[in-house]
């Protein structure tokens, strides 16, 4: 084996090596477990992961470097340039929930890569040890695997031949429809299979059913080659936790959106700069005085209605500065642009547009921008003021499809995402809730049963602000620690 000079003092290091409890995918025994899964026909998910092999571009990228590679494992279509005039993904254009200058000195938490997945058209299931099995892990592993055969996934299903072969291709076809190509990733603990570092993320393209082994393809292929361990070893793995979110790691299956067939892409998010915490330490000065004013207007004037009030507030304070906030891509893509015209349709159909476009005598884009801003702040934003509360839960809930995972944008602080449920947020009876006119706070009538352009952009839009101000308040926390020492 060829050394690897491992000293810091000549420039660095060149790679590590392998712990004896891992079996590196190109020694001796890694091809013949290679070989095996190959009889075994477990090898499916390896090839669309192996022509996607990506290394990560900086050392904390492995969440992006690893969901780039799922990504286009996948062949969703990016809806946006990478290098002219090719649509693909690479990790600049993973921006849409955390600043790039934060993943480059922290990584990504669980949450994070689930945010970054879905709002790139993925359908991405987190699920922490907790709340799964090792039997259940084992399972999404297989199910990964199979899904990505190709005699199901290519096979004709207009012939119509009473043969007991076609029945049973028809039946694996059906079964196939029910369960696209997915993909399994891993984030877990690099100590726990005696590597060094902590938390990693990294896909899985392999499975050994004899030996009860796996195949990770590690997307720090400067640090560790492709390597198999046991499926049990992985699983203890996800157990430790992770300092920066006292929750323990996890692992994701993820699938291309094709229900949606890209319709719900995302085209708006927070604006976010070099100097992104401005746009977020703005915002948080801008709701505060915002609910400073609508509580002494309200105290000077009790029969005022309070939500007419609240929005008269929220739009005089923020009319100018909604495009600091947030901003919609610019693209010449097609299906950009229809997103684009669809979420305007959308929003021009809701309460909040028609009000604040007649009362404020607003441009179109500017209520448009107000409208998407207001329904998808986290209510904490104001002061947890109970009557503001209140009413964004419910006008938030007039639009947010029922499956949005309560969990993963804000509304809780439970660390599961793999199953949605819709706010369990309760009326008022109060008759100085904002809540006084329910007629005119269910936006588009109804409860939407089906996710939506605007139901889509609301969640992504919720999910970055609760995470940013997730991170400032913890930039602030250790700089204020750092002063006080």
């Amino acid at each position: 084996m060829q050394s690897k000079s491992n000293d810091s003092n000549s420039g660095g290091y060149y790679q590590r090596d392998l712990p004896k409890s891992l079996i590196a995918f190109s020694s001796m025994e890694g091809r013949e477990i290679f070989k095996e899964c190959l009889n075994e026909n477990n090898l499916h998910a390896f090839f669309p992961l192996i022509e996607q092999f990506h290394t990560q571009s900086e050392p904390a990228y492995c969440g992006l470097g690893t969901l780039v590679m799922v990504l286009n494992s996948l062949k969703i279509d990016p809806n946006r340039l990478w290098k002219y005039p090719w649509r693909w993904f690479s990790e600049e254009l993973l921006d849409c929930c955390v600043p790039l200058d934060i993943v480059k000195k922290e990584g990504l938490t669980l949450e994070q890569f689930q945010c970054l997945a879905r709002c790139n058209n993925a359908i991405c299931e987190l699920h922490r040890p907790q709340q799964s099995s090792l039997e259940e892990f084992r399972n999404a592993i297989k199910n990964s695997i199979k899904s990505n055969n190709p005699e199901i996934i290519f096979s004709d299903n207009s012939t119509n031949n009473n043969t007991t072969n076609t029945t049973n291709n028809n039946n694996q076809i059906e079964q196939q429809q029910q369960q696209p190509p997915s993909f399994v990733v891993v984030s877990y603990d690099r100590q726990s299979l005696e590597q060094t570092g902590s938390g990693h993320f990294s896909p899985i393209a392999a499975y050994n059913e004899k030996k009860d082994m796996v195949l990770v393809l590690d997307v720090a292929r400067f640090k560790y080659p492709p390597y198999w361990t046991t499926v049990e070893m992985l699983w203890k793995s996800l157990f430790p936790i992770d300092s920066s979110t006292g929750l323990s790691r996890g692992y994701f299956v993820l699938k291309k959106n094709n229900r949606l067939q890209s319709e719900l892409s995302i085209c708006c998010r927070v604006v976010m700069k070099e100097e992104w915490t401005l746009t977020i330490s703005n915002l948080l000065n801008t709701t505060l005085e915002i609910t400073k004013d609508f509580n002494e207007n309200k105290n000077l004037n009790e029969n005022l209605d309070n939500l007419e009030l609240f929005i008269s507030c929220f739009v005089k304070k923020l009319k100018d500065k909604v495009f600091t906030i947030i901003e919609l891509f610019s693209s010449d893509n097609d299906q950009h642009l229809k997103i684009v015209k669809e979420l305007e349709e959308e929003v021009k159909k809701h309460f909040l547009f028609k009000q604040m476009k007649e009362q404020f005598n607003l441009e179109d884009v500017n209520a448009a921008l107000l409208t998407i801003l207001l329904l998808s702040l986290p209510f904490y934003f104001f002061d947890n003021d109970p009557q503001i509360i209140e009413g964004l839960k419910e006008l938030q809930k007039g639009v947010i499809v029922n499956k949005r995972d309560s969990n993963n944008y804000g509304y809780g602080s439970g660390n599961s995402g793999n199953s949605g449920s819709s706010c369990s947020c309760k009326k008022s009876s109060s008759s100085s809730s904002l809540l006084s006119g329910k007629e005119k706070l269910c936006g588009i009538e109804g409860k939407l049963q089906q996710e939506t352009i605007l139901s889509s952009h609301i969640s992504h839009l919720y999910s970055q602000f609760s995470a940013l101000s997730d991170m400032m308040n913890k930039t602030n926390k250790a700089n204020h620690n750092n002063n006080c020492n």
